[in-house]
């Protein structure tokens, strides 16, 4: 399957999992998309609203044995707006909704 068909279903999940319009399905899905290539290549800065509202920056990467930690998997969860990353700060698998979420370059 092609990048684009990946985008498209994603945001297809999205739209029928929220209700949101297709428009705004499509813009989360290309961000997903842009933040899974950017951490394949390595550390990506993001910075996230947390569930209590406050606001965090970290770093993270979805890289292959990083520091020795084994494989990282990009995991689309039920919800089609979370994805897990590895955060390079706290040394552990975490969970991002791409809707509260900031690719710093």
């Amino acid at each position: 399957m092609g990048a684009k068909q990946i985008i498209m279903n994603r945001a297809w999940g999205m739209k029928s999992a929220s209700g949101m319009s297709l428009s705004d399905c499509m813009k989360y899905s290309w961000k997903m998309n842009t933040l899974y290539t950017e951490m394949n290549k390595g550390v990506v800065k993001l910075e996230y609203v947390k569930l209590d509202g406050t606001l965090v920056s970290r770093k993270g990467t979805l890289a292959r044995n990083y520091n020795g930690s084994g494989k990282v998997a990009f995991k689309v969860f039920s919800n089609p707006f979370l994805a897990m990353y590895y955060d390079i700060e706290k040394d552990g698998i975490r969970t991002l909704d791409i809707r509260y979420t900031r690719i710093l370059k």
